[in-house]
């Protein structure tokens, strides 16, 4: 007995102690220009934009996947793609130099299947309806009278810097801009198209001229959106960036968890990860967060200043979620809007299917669903299941649920009045630490590239300059 125990013991020391020894040595450090927090279209176009500035990158990213609000369903029986998130960009020069740089292939986008028809139902009563109080003579006329309206503040295109005093118009309630303009029929568009919204009619006019943006009417007008339908899915754009990254000796942490956050030294930051690959250690020059600055996200790992918690804790934001649903009741080739005949504009109340659209695999529909609070994912589900079965009775089954919250962060008005969002952009660069996202934009990723092309980029490349 006494020998076994030795042998046991030589066994153990022999190959268990290099392994024992490594798990107490600490983590692996890396050393990188930059480190990002956040692999969805904001922090993985800056990663690639800064590799092509010959800068060394670090991005971390909680989900298996890049790609944030892209969702591409892989269908297991015929293997036809589709997405059920992110689905067109605009046509426009940085978005094509962006994919043609990753060498993605872009094409025109029409939808997923040919002459989709469109049907119209009271989903909350069960009721098929007749189809919206405005018709594509209604919606033209009023397009233009938006655009009209939007070419007064060209400063909306970048970013939130805002002039003062804030012109009545975009403080009014998105509902009093539509009488005021006649923009009604905009208004119906913009319900189904544009997600995120608690509460569409309610929201301040910034907002929604915000996200319903130039390029995105000049992309309606001209019908001239682009997707990568080319290659069957857009997550193909953020596997090609990744590949790029890790091929020129840049770092990708995905499924990796962010411990905490020191930007107390003179030299940079340190971010700490635990990664399927072990722990990590980061020391960047500069530090890039491109997740939603809400308290819930980064306190859990970060020390934020008195300055970044005080304009943080103010936003307020939406809630979204994107399902596919099989047997939904919905014609094969027809997209359902969600409409209350009793509703103003006939937009109905959320929590509530806003719309949906027919995808390329027979009885598979995309469909979503926004809130203005919290809702459990288990509720949402059950929601979309009941409203479709009390519709058709087809036994409607969620396949993929895809919670895309927080979504549209928004703070009241009298603090935008008050000079809120020039306070939040002298955030950044403040301990070497600078922000980009929708919060700092909008929630659309070609607004978002324009918004890292214009100020984000050129802030971190003066300061890594004047640090060298």
């Amino acid at each position: 007995m006494e020998l076994r125990s030795l042998v046991t013991a030589l066994f153990a020391l022999l190959f268990w102690t290099p392994q024992l020894a490594a798990s107490r040595a600490g983590p692996e450090v890396l050393h990188r220009d930059v480190c990002i927090i956040g692999g969805g279209a904001a922090g993985t176009h800056a990663a690639i934009r800064l590799q092509q500035k010959s800068k060394s990158v670090t991005l971390i990213e909680k989900e298996a996947l890049l790609g944030g609000h892209i969702n591409t369903f892989l269908d297991p029986r015929t293997k036809a793609a589709f997405e059920y998130g992110v689905a067109v960009f605009n046509n426009v020069s940085l978005v094509r130099d962006y994919f043609d740089y990753l060498q993605v292939p872009l094409k025109s986008f029409t939808g997923w299947v040919p002459n989709a028809t469109a049907v119209y139902a009271d989903l909350a009563r069960g009721n098929d309806l007749p189809g919206p109080t405005s018709n594509m003579s209604d919606f033209l006329p009023a397009l233009n009278s938006y655009k009209a309206q939007l070419e007064k503040y060209p400063y909306l295109a970048t970013g939130f810097h805002l002039e003062y005093p804030i012109p009545e118009d975009l403080l009014l309630p998105f509902g009093d801009f539509c009488k005021k303009y006649d923009t009604r029929a905009v208004a119906q568009y913009l319900f189904p198209s544009n997600g995120g919204y608690g509460n569409l009619l309610a929201t301040p006019t910034l907002y929604l001229m915000k996200q319903s943006s130039m390029d995105q009417v000049q992309g309606i007008l001209t019908n001239d959106a682009v997707n990568n339908a080319a290659r069957g899915r857009n997550q193909a754009l953020h596997e090609v960036a990744r590949t790029r990254l890790e091929k020129n000796r840049n770092d990708v942490f995905v499924s990796s968890r962010i411990t905490r956050v020191d930007r107390t030294g003179e030299s940079g930051v340190v971010v700490h990860i635990n990664t399927p690959r072990g722990k990590k250690a980061i020391r960047a020059s500069k530090l890039v967060i491109a997740i939603p600055p809400t308290l819930s996200t980064l306190t859990p790992f970060m020390d934020l200043t008195n300055d970044e918690y005080v304009h943080f804790r103010q936003f307020n934001n939406s809630y979204l979620w994107a399902a596919v649903v099989k047997n939904s009741g919905i014609p094969t080739t027809a997209s359902l809007m969600n409409l209350d005949p009793a509703a103003p504009l006939q937009i109905p109340a959320m929590p509530q299917i806003y719309g949906t659209t027919p995808t390329p695999i027979k009885d598979l529909h995309v469909v979503w669903y926004r809130s203005p609070h919290l809702v459990p994912d288990w509720e949402v589900k059950s929601h979309i299941e009941e409203d479709f079965n009390r519709l058709y009775g087809r036994g409607a089954e969620v396949v993929v649920l895809k919670n895309h919250s927080p979504y549209l962060l928004e703070v009241a008005l009298d603090s935008v009045q008050a000079g809120f969002y020039d306070g939040l952009n002298r955030l950044q660069e403040k301990w070497d630490t600078f922000w980009t996202g929708a919060a700092w934009k909008t929630n659309d990723s070609t607004a978002i590239w324009k918004f890292n092309e214009e100020v984000l980029l050129p802030m971190i490349l003066a300061s890594l300059k004047g640090r060298g």
